[in-house]
């Protein structure tokens, strides 16, 4: 019992460290802070779609949670949630995610209903800060469905 106390104070205060380092890097970098996200893209099978994020931080600071909502021409609906690692700092800021959600296809006789895993890549560009605030842009490569699907999106984000 007492080496579990030991073990978890020394991770927690080596996640504190880590967290206190990474934030005192970030100086004229994209606020390291919670943000929305609402986007515009196009998907395979000339398919348009909307969508919308919602970027969490977590307590390591490289990591968000991000629930995800986006709906295409040609009747899709995607809902979901998945992690995002950003270990760069900077005013150009490059992520990786992976997420998982249900995607609903097609109309209503031949519906494809399923869970699916997507992979995502994708860049955060600094455009203007106001205070505390920052606008800015994201562009994200998406693999549906593990790559059965890809898709091209274009956003505009604001950190609060």
């Amino acid at each position: 019992m007492t080496g579990f106390r030991v073990g978890s104070t020394l991770v927690a205060g080596l996640l504190g460290l880590v967290g206190t380092a990474a934030q005192a890097q970030q100086d004229d970098s994209i606020p390291n802070r919670s943000s929305w996200t609402v986007y515009l893209g196009y998907g395979e099978g000339a398919q348009f779609l909307a969508g919308a994020q919602l970027l969490l931080k977590t307590p390591l600071q490289p990591v968000a949670l991000v629930p995800e909502v986006a709906i295409a021409h040609g009747a899709s609906l995607l809902a979901g949630a998945g992690l995002h690692v950003s270990p760069l700092s900077g005013s150009v800021r490059p992520y990786a995610g992976l997420s998982m959600g249900y995607l609903w296809e097609g109309n209503d006789d031949d519906a494809k209903n399923s869970f699916v895993l997507t992979a995502k890549a994708g860049l955060l560009l600094q455009a203007l800060t106001v205070g505390d605030n920052s606008l800015g842009w994201m562009l994200e490569y998406q693999g549906v469905d593990w790559f059965d699907q890809t898709r091209i999106l274009i956003g505009a984000r604001w950190s609060f």
